[in-house]
């Protein structure tokens, strides 16, 4: 084809694709109490998918709101949307300064979909430097976890127990039974494994952990997708 003919056959379809009505965003002209009902109510019927494409425009409505991005993450957690979760916790973190509050948590949150999920250890190794001294908990856990993926469930163990002597929350509590479910199943202790799970289960309030609860579940024969 002559030089001159393709370009105007590449024109016509440049103006063509310009052309093409766009279908207009459904929630683009929704409040935020709006959305946030929109996505309780994805929630409540476990879309998680849909419910994290609907809270990305609450995100860019409230950008400079730290909890926006936390939750965000955490549902594109609950739909196995990893990469992104990664990229939402990683925004932030770019986004805020390390002494905005809500860091540590991001962090922590971050680190464990890179430990877990995604099995990038020493990605997730590098964030503990956001866990300040004072959150010991949570650099108890992280601490374990590593241990745990690195094959030394006992060293983990003793990690977790120092760490279920400063668990003040449920959320925190479910955390720790969820990660010596780990190395009781490396040890093959079945017997505290199901049980660190139960309580795993029973006190997990946090969207993207019961879903590597239930992936986990699955992965040791509890169960099929």
């Amino acid at each position: 084809m002559p030089v001159r003919s393709l370009v105007i056959l590449l024109c016509l379809i440049t103006l063509t694709v310009a052309c093409t009505p766009q279908a207009p965003d459904p929630y683009a002209q929704l409040s935020v109490a709006e959305l946030d009902n929109l996505v309780e109510a994805e929630l409540d019927n476990e879309n998680f998918s849909n419910a994290a494409d609907i809270y990305a425009h609450i995100v860019r409505l409230e950008p400079d709101n730290p909890d926006r991005y936390r939750r965000h993450g955490e549902i594109l957690s609950a739909a196995s949307r990893w990469d992104e979760s990664v990229d939402t916790y990683r925004n932030a973190l770019k986004h805020f300064p390390a002494s905005e509050p809500r860091i540590p948590d991001i962090a922590r949150d971050l680190a464990l979909t890179y430990a877990i999920p995604l099995q990038e250890v020493d990605k997730a190794e590098r964030l503990l430097d956001l866990i300040p001294a004072d959150r010991q908990l949570d650099r108890l856990d992280l601490q374990a976890v590593f241990a745990a993926l690195r094959n030394d469930p006992r060293g983990a163990l003793k990690l977790l127990y120092q760490a279920s002597q400063l668990v003040d929350t449920t959320a925190a509590a479910a955390r720790i039974d969820f990660h010596s479910a780990l190395a009781y199943h490396q040890l093959g202790q079945e017997e505290n494994l199901y049980k660190a799970l139960f309580q795993a289960v029973t006190y997990s309030e946090h969207l993207g952990l019961s879903r590597m609860i239930a992936d986990f579940w699955f992965e040791i024969g509890g169960g099929t997708q």
